[in-house]
């Protein structure tokens, strides 16, 4: 997920853009955004007290407010299109400054597509995607099952990071510019003329990416491959040669068109008090991705 700047009349505005996909039909992620007891499910539920308010209609108001947070939101419903389309207007208590904030539910199979674009004039950009991070998690997890692949992600017990991009190119390619050591010369580390890529895709078969000027290193396992039906990565990480083994997992959704969702989610072996520099790191990677291969695409997250 990564901000973008208008480049309207509102050159101070800045877009924030995330998605998830989420495995429930629209009608069903729509209740999940548009009544008090669907938000209490996902929004903020480690704060017990916190007291939701969604009138689903144009013109109608909603809220979010928690005393033991300390946070409270509020804003009125711009627009409400059942069961694709939800756009808000975004306040927090105690500041004067309104967002703009759109939710757009695009079916995928018996999968949605959650689009959501955080337009704002105040700094923070990065809170905001950690926030929006954290919900659009606790929405994934309330309404849909993760399969036995994602489900060992949560057996450890450091944060996990999740960031995604649209790259305009088949599903087919996209994959395989991942497994395929010519492919991931075009586009990871390109900027590191000297970066050697060591790749055996086959379940079991390892992985390494190394810069020697750079100083550079991930390696790892390939834990599981999915088919051409199903493609998806799920890898140890080792990043500079040594220390914790944590887990990633790729996947890939085909939004038709020569479109690819590609959803990335990074889970640390430990606990850690700073993860920008992974999260930067990935969103990195994926922009090259993006650039090399799809050129100019959507959106990412962390």
């Amino acid at each position: 997920m990564s901000a973008t700047t208008d480049d309207g009349t509102s050159g101070d505005t800045t877009e924030l853009v995330l998605t998830r996909t989420v495995d429930a039909t629209p009608e069903q992620v729509w209740a999940a955004w548009t009544t008090p007891e669907g938000l209490a499910r996902w929004w903020w539920p480690h704060w017990a007290d916190t007291a939701y308010q969604m009138e689903a209609h144009e013109g109608g108001r909603w809220s979010a407010r928690s005393a033991e947070g300390g946070a409270g939101v509020e804003g009125e419903v711009l627009a409400a299109e059942e069961p694709r389309l939800l756009e808000l207007s975004w306040r927090w208590d105690g500041e004067d400054a309104e967002d703009r904030v759109r939710v757009e539910l695009t079916g995928q199979g018996g999968s949605t597509l959650v689009t959501v674009r955080h337009r704002t004039r105040t700094a923070g950009v990065d809170d905001y995607r950690a926030g929006w991070e954290f919900v659009l998690g606790n929405l994934t997890s309330a309404l849909g099952s993760r399969g036995p692949e994602l489900r060992r992600l949560d057996e450890l017990p450091g944060p996990q990071l999740f960031l995604s991009q649209m790259v305009a190119a088949p599903t087919v390619d996209v994959y395989q510019a991942w497994l395929d050591p010519d492919r991931l010369a075009t586009w990871w580390w390109p900027e590191h003329g000297d970066t050697r890529f060591e790749v055996d895709a086959c379940e079991g078969g390892r992985f390494a990416i190394w810069s020697e000027r750079a100083g550079l290193r991930a390696e790892g396992t390939y834990l599981h491959l999915g088919g051409p039906q199903d493609p998806a990565i799920l890898m140890t990480w080792t990043w500079g040669g040594g220390g914790q083994e944590d887990l990633v997992h790729v996947g890939f959704t085909d939004l038709g068109g020569d479109s690819t969702l590609v959803e990335l989610t990074h889970a640390m072996a430990v606990g850690a008090d700073d993860v920008d520099n992974p999260r930067h790191g990935w969103s990195a990677v994926l922009d090259s991705l993006t650039e090399r291969l799809g050129g100019p695409g959507g959106d990412a997250s962390g």
